[in-house]
């Protein structure tokens, strides 16, 4: 897959197939449009063409908000790849581009840049400023201009529609099954295992604390949760507490379930699967290492599958 930032120094693209969106999730809903851009693309020998943005546009538009992402750029990225995508342009968001209308979109970037070839755009999505620019005007355009248009009807799971905001809803309540239900994969954090503190060492056992340097990922809500960590090309089961420190920041406390000896200031993913119960924000559980126990056996039931 390949990979671009800015849309002025592409090479010349073979009949792209594009579609246009933030994909923060790359979640169930947004893979049925993708795998139609691609399903599209194969048929004409062409190629597949996802137009995203870094930042996110929330991000700019909305400064004042506290706006969190599903993923980073490199998750992103290696999302789109694995399900197949051949080329993703990361278009720099920035205020003036905000500006930019719907049909200058469509006339400079699709057209002029692209030379696209078909666009597919999910149901009820707009784009160009104010969000102006929808089905409509790129079908109206699209028969000017020789490409043609496709819109993806509205999917739901489980009787409620798909979205990143429902997936932020149900991380904030630590509900890892729904989110990891729509986003069709375990929720992942990236970080360094760093020595922990209290959290689990005060109860016998190693404490690792997962320190992030992307202060825009979303952190599900404070809580034991049961999770997997990859690290070092090893595999370990972890009961992950996450709770507030001092300062009212989010600390993501680990412990991992087995020899973790050669761990310390490593680089791991830690994927959630489901939470065991919330504590108070103090975390005062007072039967936590009875519930740890519990889950250091379930751990080893896994092992034992």
């Amino acid at each position: 897959m390949q990979v671009y930032n800015g849309i002025d120094f592409i090479e010349k693209i073979s009949k792209p197939v594009v579609t246009i969106g933030s994909f923060d999730g790359v979640h169930m809903a947004h893979r049925i449009i993708l795998r139609r851009v691609i399903n599209l693309a194969r048929e004409i020998n062409g190629n597949s063409v996802i137009l995203t943005f870094d930042p996110h546009p929330r991000q700019i538009l909305e400064p004042d908000n506290k706006f969190e992402l599903l993923n980073t750029r490199a998750e992103k990225i290696k999302l789109l790849e694995e399900i197949g995508v051949d080329l993703v342009i990361f278009i720099p968001f920035t205020i003036e581009f905000s500006k930019i209308s719907s049909e200058d979109f469509i006339h400079h970037i699709l057209v002029e840049k692209l030379n696209c070839k078909k666009v597919v755009i999910g149901y009820n999505h707009f784009f160009g400023h104010n969000r102006e620019g929808g089905f409509d005007l790129l079908y109206k355009l699209g028969n000017e201009l020789g490409f043609s248009v496709e819109e993806i009807p509205e999917q739901d799971i489980q009787n409620e529609s798909i979205s990143s905001t429902k997936i932020r809803k149900a991380l904030a309540v630590g509900d890892m099954m729904k989110a990891n239900t729509y986003l069709n994969y375990e929720y992942t954090i990236h970080g360094w295992l760093r020595e922990g503190e209290k959290i689990f060492s005060q109860l016998g056992y190693r404490s690792w604390i997962l320190e992030i340097d992307f202060d825009k990922k979303l952190i599900p809500s404070i809580g034991l949760y049961f999770a997997k960590v990859h690290s070092n090309d090893n595999d370990w089961h972890a009961a992950v507490m996450i709770d507030l420190n001092e300062t009212e920041k989010l600390m993501i406390h680990v412990l991992l379930v087995g020899d973790d000896s050669a761990l310390k200031d490593k680089s791991a993913d830690l994927s959630f699967k489901y939470l065991v119960r919330k504590c108070p924000e103090d975390s005062d559980c007072s039967d936590l290492k009875k519930i740890v126990d519990a889950i250091i056996v379930q751990a080893g039931y896994h092992d034992n599958e």
